[in-house]
């Protein structure tokens, strides 16, 4: 995918569902309220579509197993690097049954780690690393949108979410409006246009995997 563009604001949001919903002057429906239904608009988006996605390193030290999250936006972890290496993820029990099972009699073993869990915004890698490794642990992460504090704010979703977010603040003005119709209408445009992104975005990124051609003289 290319870079993504982040250039509309929470008020440019607004203006299009007062001039859709026919109250321009905001007198049904205020900014306070619009400033709400984008900052959970922005979290929908997300939840459905994880494409907020980033990437963190951090030093591993022999002996430690326990490492924090790099903030407290992190929505979920896709995926954990040992040294270049992909650790299988365990969730929290079943990392207790297999820490318990490859428990030498000696305790705790050092080692190059194959698991990891997380529990309570800490992960946990199995066994303990047996070296130092500057930047070491590599973390993949999807992370939540930061919300807009005022309608003056940048959204946090690229601007080709720009009318996704519309359609759900419009879809919450209508409920507001007790408009029910109009209502589900914006709801199924909105999720009929997030699965046609989906599917785009799938297509992308196997068709951006490099492929190997063997020739026949090769063979």
């Amino acid at each position: 995918m290319p870079a993504e563009i982040y250039t509309y604001t929470g008020q440019q949001v607004a203006d299009n569902v007062k001039r859709q919903f026919g109250d321009p002057d905001g007198r049904q429906i205020n900014d306070f309220d619009i400033l709400g239904w984008i900052n959970q608009a922005q979290q929908d988006i997300v939840s459905q579509n994880p494409l907020l996605k980033e990437t963190v390193q951090t030093n591993v030290f022999k002996g430690q197993d326990l490492y924090t999250y790099p903030s407290q936006d992190v929505q979920y972890i896709e995926a954990l690097h040992y040294d270049g290496v992909p650790l299988e993820p365990y969730s929290f029990q079943e990392a207790q049954n297999y820490i318990l099972s490859h428990l030498p009699e000696s305790g705790a073993p050092e080692g190059i780690p194959t698991i990891w869990y997380e529990r309570a915004g800490d992960v946990y890698i199995f066994p303990k690393p047996n070296k130092n490794i500057t930047n070491g642990l590599r973390l993949y992460y999807v992370r939540q949108p930061e919300n807009l504090s005022s309608l003056a704010n940048v959204l946090s979703v690229p601007d080709r979410y720009f009318q996704r977010v519309v359609d759900l603040v419009l879809a919450r003005a209508y409920q507001l409006d007790e408009n029910w119709e109009a209502a589900s209408y914006k709801q199924q445009e909105f999720a009929n246009a997030m699965n046609m992104m989906e599917n785009q975005e799938n297509v992308v990124q196997m068709n951006t995997y490099p492929s190997c051609s063997i020739r026949i003289e090769d063979l």
